[in-house]
């Protein structure tokens, strides 16, 4: 599974323990398309 944390908190810390349980990305609020496609680009390199 390919998990992406959507969050309006961008503390080092909440990042880091995402991705140690599994996050493969993150977006930090407010959310626009361009950061979306760049984080599935990242997770989805075959699109």
């Amino acid at each position: 599974m390919r998990m992406i944390l959507i969050t309006s908190h961008g503390e080092q810390k909440l990042v880091i323990e995402s991705i140690k349980l599994g996050a493969k990305g993150y977006i930090l609020k407010p959310i626009s398309k361009d950061k979306i496609e760049k984080v599935l680009k990242k997770i989805f390199p075959e699109l």
